[in-house]
């Protein structure tokens, strides 16, 4: 019962965890994963299905292309989950590396099929020339938000690697996001390419979107320091050089005052400052401004 309590989280807003927006656009996700599958891609699993006739001249294409694409569809979400980025930092990075290869290698091979199938299979068709256009654009952004997102985390920069990935992810769930409306709204084929061209289209503002809704923006948390980074040696320096140099600038403006002005007692009044209000004994002009300059140099340094 303490596990169950445990996973049902009350946010302060007072709204159950599961109910976040994030966690329903991935049920509505799987969803379009189950139509999908049983709706266009049953044929894997019925050898008597017409569509292996299809796809019988290029099917040792659309082999590699299946395996690399169909990889990051299904390892994208869980590039999201905050526990498994937490407790399986190791199998958060593998899982990204194969969703990066899934990206770069199954992109480029879906534009070789569509374009195949287009000159080999529908030669001349304006339709078919206008949906190679569109995997073009499609295979283009979205291996361009997948490198964007690399460069960003091998830089530590993870704010942004995130907001790529989201953009990433927007674009490989087109492959879901056509099937399903032309499946759903039973739309003519020859319309397909308008569906393409609108999916590619709205990919990376929709995922905008998804970042910016209330309540799924990222706490933000307090960035630990690459080691190779001089940020974090100056964080641990820090509070030692604080304190060296309240230790110092004190000693410097206070001791001329109390003890080195009573090594000279026995000079005479030529050259002293006066007494200050809280010691009776004298101090130089020279040495408090010593001190004070010496002080300064001290405090300067924190800042350098």
């Amino acid at each position: 019962m303490s596990d169950l309590a445990a996973s049902v989280q009350i946010s302060p807003s007072g709204r159950i965890a599961w109910l976040r927006p994030k966690y329903l656009l991935f049920v509505v996700i799987g969803l379009m994963y189950v139509y999908v599958l049983l709706h266009n891609e049953s044929f894997l699993v019925n050898n008597a299905d017409p569509e292996w006739s299809h796809i019988a001249t290029f099917k040792w294409f659309l082999l590699p292309h299946g395996l690399a694409a169909g990889c990051a569809l299904l390892l994208g979400p869980f590039q999201f989950s905050e526990r498994l980025r937490r407790r399986f930092t190791k199998l958060h990075r593998v899982m990204g590396r194969f969703y990066v290869g899934g990206v770069l290698l199954g992109a480029p091979m879906g534009l070789y099929i569509q374009n195949f199938e287009s000159v080999h299979m529908y030669p001349g068709d304006p339709v078919q020339f206008s949906l190679v256009m569109a995997t073009v654009a499609d295979a283009a952004v979205w291996m361009f938000a997948t490198v964007m997102a690399l460069t960003f985390i091998l830089q530590h920069k993870v704010q942004l690697h995130r907001q790529w990935m989201s953009r990433s992810y927007a674009c490989a769930i087109i492959f879901l996001e056509v099937r399903v409306i032309q499946g759903v709204f039973n739309i003519d084929e020859k319309f397909t390419e308008i569906i393409v061209w609108s999916c590619v289209a709205a990919a990376f503002p929709l995922a905008d979107l998804i970042l910016h809704l209330p309540g799924d923006s990222p706490q933000p948390r307090f960035r630990q320091a690459h080691p190779s980074s001089g940020t974090g040696r100056l964080n641990r320096a820090l509070p030692r050089r604080a304190a060296r140099h309240f230790t110092f600038a004190t000693c410097c403006i206070v001791l001329p005052q109390h003890s080195i002005s009573g090594f000279r007692e026995d000079r005479g009044p030529t050259g002293m400052y006066g007494p200050p209000p809280f010691c009776k004994r004298k101090v130089r002009m020279t040495e408090l401004v010593c001190a004070n300059v010496f002080g300064l140099y001290w405090s300067s340094e924190l800042l350098a």
